[in-house]
């Protein structure tokens, strides 16, 4: 099929600045973005929507080519294009949850310090320092303070602990009594109670600081190991599982956060990542150091109760970690640090 090809070059020309307005005009639009409009005008053009367009012969590509002032092609063809960016890149709609903009403007407003209407002014000292926009830790000033020591160091006996119990609970509740059926529903219902517990977490970290919230939660896993000693029935290892599990649950989704709550989010995989050699030692030699001990004792009474101990010790050391006061840098130094971070 062909096209005749009459004032071609005029044609290219008026192609040419429509291209160069467009480009222009969306140069912060995404690929996909100015493919769709792309193709938006290829359909129009294909269905003879074009009301400059006059058809030659009957085929579906058959077109008499002319000019059009740019203005008017831009007010057919552009103005549909960007109410749909608009639509879908800037005005907030619930399903979908908040666009870009959005998501870069409550970040910003969470550095600048600002809080959601109807939020309390923070009182207490402790959240003042966790909430202040200038917490920005490097690594080197996070190893001169006490709470860079304490939170590795409880995260460490978390890690020992957690992995333990997790690994050691069916046996133990096989020991007790219980079918390995009966067992398997039990971490079952650990489990699902434990992502619930991660969503009030984050709950009622927003209320409490992340702090205290973690200590809370580390007080109830030591009281939990307690019932599991104890457990000689289903019903009572259901009791532990979901008294655990809401506590387990909490404490784990905080601890994926706890060094940006005290250390600021520039540098918290660098923070985090310094400690993750001896946390995951601890929670290699947790599973093992146990089952070494349950084969010369016949018995997790002792190893249980010290996971008790573990869990209320690093309780205190959290309790301990008061939020670190902000670094003080000369502006050469800001300036340096803002510098790394492009």
């Amino acid at each position: 099929r062909k096209a005749s090809t009459r004032d071609d070059a005029s044609s290219s020309h008026g192609v040419s600045v429509i291209s160069a307005v467009l480009l222009s005009g969306v140069h912060d639009a995404i690929a996909s973005d100015v493919v769709r409009f792309t193709g938006c005008v290829l359909d129009r053009w294909k269905n003879g929507a074009m009301p400059r367009q006059t058809q030659l012969f009957d085929g579906d590509f058959a077109r008499e080519t002319g000019d059009a002032p740019v203005s008017t092609e831009l007010g057919d063809s552009f103005l549909s294009y960007s109410l749909s960016v608009i639509t879908a890149r800037a005005i907030p709609d619930v399903r979908d949850g908040l666009k870009p903009v959005q998501r870069r403007i409550l970040h910003a407003m969470a550095d600048m310090g600002l809080r959601p209407d109807g939020d309390p002014e923070p009182t207490d000292p402790d959240e003042i320092l966790a909430l202040a926009p200038e917490t920005d830790f490097t690594l080197r000033e996070a190893i001169h303070t006490r709470a860079y020591w304490l939170v590795g160091i409880a995260v460490g006996l978390v890690m020992f602990c957690g992995g333990s119990v997790n690994f050691h609970q069916i046996p133990h509740l096989v020991d007790q009594g219980l079918s390995r059926t009966q067992a398997a529903l039990v971490v079952t219902v650990f489990s699902g109670i434990g992502a619930f517990g991660a969503f009030f977490g984050g709950v009622i970290a927003q209320k409490v600081t992340m702090r205290w919230t973690m200590v809370a939660s580390l007080v109830g896993m030591g009281a939990s190991i307690l019932l599991l000693m104890k457990v000689t029935t289903l019903t009572g290892a259901l009791i532990y599982a979901v008294t655990y599990g809401s506590f387990f649950g909490v404490l784990v989704s905080l601890m994926q956060v706890v060094y940006a709550d005290y250390f600021g989010r520039r540098s918290m995989g660098t923070i985090r990542g310094s400690f993750q050699p001896f946390q995951m030692a601890m929670n290699a030699a947790g599973p093992f150091l146990v089952g070494v001990w349950y084969d010369q004792s016949g018995s997790y009474d002792l190893a249980f109760i010290s996971f008790t101990g573990l869990f209320w010790a690093a309780a205190l050391a959290l309790a301990l970690a008061s939020y670190p006061r902000p670094p003080v840098r000369t502006e050469e130094e800001q300036a340096a640090r803002l510098a790394s971070d492009r």
